[in-house]
């Protein structure tokens, strides 16, 4: 900004300084007061760098304080600028040149940027009054919204604003909703004791994060929420849930806490921290609106710590089975947000979790072969949490890995030494050399660089890492043979940190329990208990009301999907024509009812797959 004011004195041409929009409250006997809705910072902005020309030049302190103070208002009201919660203080020092307030808020940004001014302006050529001067040359467009029985909504204006370019965020909007609904007074009673504790917690886009993942939690699968859908995502949610400006904040910080201390691993359990831990080093926030509804269900004693803890630790062996073999977590999205949907009572949280990831869930042989030849160090923090949590399971101690470092045994970049000392090395470096075997954790990484093995192992002996000191003593060489069985090793000890969960089978080999729709399985001798439909559930007793539940909730919400399978050749000809023993739909259109249990799923998966609901459709059986 400041070098924009020096091109204006140099040019003498105005300059467009933005927009600035503000809601005017005209109550009776009280005085005028104007809201911020959009341009803050660029005021707060302006009015340091005024406090900066009046302090280089004190002759210029009463144009300035034209500016800045409402001279017959009392002190607490003199600044005519009231700057935000957590910067009010340090703001009102510098407008009021309180020196010593200002010295013991050093380390506010807003006194910083005091100091950037002065520092510029007195270093620049211009004087003080010429670049006071200046100031008068800036454009800026005010937009005024009046409250009263007329005006127009001030949500409608907000939404504009932001689709035309003018930069309000989510969470701005959201504010700004919620806010506008109550008069001045409780407005600030709810921006100071909720809003401002909220951008206490968050900065910048991960506000906007915590409120998409709260909506996933909240509205599941049968409301899917873009992350740049947000605000009218939130503004469904609020009407839905009838309540007040007050009610809607207290639920929102309640699960920022949550969601807070998911981000630090720091809840109130050691065992769930540790499995949070893990799955933030996994980049896997896309399981937290589960966890918001977990953490919530404890704190309101429907679910057992021990049943918390255990489902949690499946969750996170889950995923880290699956980023092991790096496979997509495409279709993680719909499992957490039908996750996210409170159980039936019959089913309860963990059987209902394992029944969901089951048809992903890596096996251990799977694992097991993926492991032998992967590329684990393509993605070296996942390759070294893999090294760390290794280390843990063997030892007691408590290391700390901050200055830990990768190191590959036989090193990424083969010397004659290597090349002598091992017998076709070349052959088999390139298939072997990122592998889970040939990697460990060292504390001097450079040292080594690509020493022969012979030299390793004596540093390796030394080392206060047990993974890598037990090197030396497990294997004199080290070749093919000796990577591949590090590997089996190390891999056996990984099923036992991240073992496989335990199904109860019946029947004909088909766990009972819940499935997704498009899963291909024998229902022959299962019995549906309840269909799960974009986040609905129908508590149901016979295949064939699990049939005609389905087809009526198309038939209602999705009636065009509905004509499309209706006219499928196929399907019309099995289903709708020459029919045996039919009955009616909601519309009136007949359906063929006298079929077997796999004929029923068969065409309910084809239907669902017309009606794009694959992902949103689950079921389960007994």
């Amino acid at each position: 900004m400041f070098a924009d004011l020096e091109q204006i004195v140099d040019s003498q041409k105005e300059h467009f300084f933005g927009t600035i929009v503000y809601v005017s409250y005209r109550e009776i006997n009280v005085k005028e007061t104007k809201q911020m809705i959009d341009g803050q910072q660029r005021l707060t902005t302006l009015m340091l760098l005024i406090c900066a020309l009046r302090n280089s030049d004190k002759q210029l302190s009463d144009q300035c304080d034209q500016y800045l103070l409402n001279s017959r208002l009392s002190d607490n009201e003199r600044v005519k600028l009231k700057s935000v919660e957590r910067d009010r203080m340090a703001f009102m020092s510098i407008v009021q040149e309180r020196s010593a307030e200002i010295q013991s808020e050093s380390n506010s940004k807003l006194v910083a940027n005091y100091r950037l001014f002065c520092h510029r302006v007195s270093q620049s050529t211009f004087s003080a009054r010429t670049l006071l001067d200046a100031l008068r040359q800036l454009i800026i467009v005010n937009i005024e919204l009046t409250l009263g029985p007329d005006s127009e909504n001030p949500e409608v204006v907000f939404e504009s604003l932001n689709s035309t370019g003018l930069s309000l965020s989510a969470t701005d909007l959201i504010r700004n909703y919620l806010l506008m609904q109550v008069g001045p007074d409780e407005q600030r009673n709810l921006y100071q004791n909720y809003w401002v504790k909220l951008e206490q917690l968050f900065a910048g886009a991960d506000f906007t994060e915590f409120i998409w993942r709260y909506l996933i939690m909240s509205m599941h699968a049968s409301h899917p929420i873009k992350k740049s859908d947000v605000y009218h995502g939130y503004q469904q949610f609020f009407i839905a849930q009838h309540w007040n400006p007050q009610q809607a904040l207290t639920d929102l910080l309640r699960f920022a806490y949550y969601y807070v201390h998911f981000q630090q691993s720091q809840t109130d359990n050691p065992e769930i921290n540790h499995s949070l831990e893990i799955i933030n080093r996994m980049k896997s926030k896309v399981v937290y609106p589960y966890l918001l509804m977990l953490q919530d269900q404890v704190v309101k004693n429907r679910l057992s710590k021990a049943d918390w803890i255990k489902i949690v630790q499946t969750l996170t062996n889950y995923l880290f089975r699956l980023k092991i073999c790096q496979l997509s977590t495409a279709g993680l999205n719909s499992i957490i947000s039908n996750l996210c949907v409170l159980p039936a009572a019959t089913t309860g949280f963990y059987q209902r979790e394992l029944t969901l990831l089951r048809n992903r869930f890596v096996s251990d042989r799977d694992f097991t072969e993926t492991l032998k030849t992967t590329d684990i160090y393509r993605e070296s923090d996942l390759a070294k949490l893999t090294l760390e949590l290794l280390e843990q399971h063997r030892s007691k101690e408590t290391i700390d890995f901050t200055d830990a470092q990768i190191e590959h045994v036989m090193p990424q970049t083969l010397s004659n030494d290597w090349r002598l000392a091992v017998v076709n090395v070349d052959s088999f470096h390139d298939r072997y050399v990122n592998t889970l075997g040939n990697l460990t954790l060292t504390k001097y990484n450079q040292e080594m660089s690509n020493a022969p093995f012979d030299k390793k192992r004596a540093v390796y002996q030394k080392s206060n890492i047990m993974i890598t000191r037990n090197i030396p003593s497990d294997y004199d060489i080290w070749n093919a043979t000796s990577i591949a069985k590090r590997t089996a090793q190390l891999t056996q000890e990984l099923l036992e940190i991240f073992p496989f969960p335990t199904f109860a089978v019946k029947n004909n080999g088909v766990q009972s329990g819940t499935y997704r729709i498009d899963t291909a399985i024998n229902v022959t001798g299962k019995k549906p208990v309840n269909i799960m439909i974009q986040g609905k559930n129908y508590r149901i007793s016979s295949w064939q009301e699990f049939l005609f539940t389905f087809m009526n909730y198309l038939v209602t919400n999705k009636p065009s999907k509905y004509q499309i399978a209706r006219n499928d050749v196929a399907l019309k000809r099995q289903f709708f024509t020459n029919l045996r023993k039919p009955k009616k739909l909601v519309n009136g259109d007949e359906l063929e009812r006298n079929l077997s249990a796999n004929h029923i799923k068969a065409f309910v998966t084809k239907v669902a797959e017309i009606a794009d609901l694959s992902n949103q459709i689950f079921y389960t059986i007994r």
